[in-house]
């Protein structure tokens, strides 16, 4: 999204700055909602969330590509956001919940390769996207993509076991989603070139 700023804005008649927001939506979305992945998980078990969470993130992503104006695309990225906080999570919980204990550290590496990898590829791959083709296709190539995860899910996603479900402590989950949220906003102010430092603050 970043490197793709530039041309989504022309597209969108906004200030390229302004798509900091696209990007700010959907990392806040995601701070606010992983915390609840685990719970979910037992609520639901882990292939029902999974399998949602993958069908949320690729119709938000086709809703994205869609978008004609920013607040649209923010609203969008909202949706997608909420995809990605169960996604991730659950399906590392999946792998995690039926890897025996000697397999474990083998595993944890397949897992956390492709994170430290992706922050390399993806601007590039932004880069060559918007200037090739356009920008739309940050977000279609989610589609194919989704649908091949959906189908690898039908027939690898364990249905794990539901443990006891905890009651849910709602003081926590507030103070734990408002606090990551803060925390996440305040960070996307600080990288910009004048922060409002009560925002920050307040934050």
């Amino acid at each position: 999204m970043s490197t793709a700023a530039p041309r989504i804005g022309a597209a969108l008649h906004v200030p390229a700055a302004a798509i900091g927001l696209v990007i700010t939506a959907y990392l806040v979305t995601l701070a606010v909602l992983i915390p609840l992945s685990g719970w979910m998980v037992s609520r639901f078990g882990t292939r029902k969330v999974f399998r949602s969470a993958i069908v949320i993130f690729t119709v938000a992503s086709l809703l994205c590509a869609t978008s004609s104006s920013l607040g649209e695309l923010v609203a969008w990225r909202v949706v997608q956001g909420v995809g990605g906080a169960m996604m991730v999570p659950v399906g590392r919980l999946a792998v995690l919940g039926t890897t025996a204990k000697s397999d474990l550290m083998r595993m944890i590496s397949y897992i956390v390769w492709p994170a430290l990898i992706a922050p390399v590829i993806a601007p590039l791959a932004g880069g060559f996207i918007t200037t090739y083709a356009s920008w739309h296709w940050l977000f279609l190539i989610n589609l194919p993509l989704g649908v091949i995860a959906f189908a690898v899910a039908v027939r690898l996603v364990p249905s794990l076991p539901l443990g006891r479900l905890p009651p849910l402590d709602w003081a926590g989950v507030l103070l734990t989603c408002l606090g990551l949220g803060g925390l996440t906003y305040a960070a996307s102010l600080l990288s910009r070139a004048a922060p409002s430092w009560d925002t920050v603050a307040a934050a």
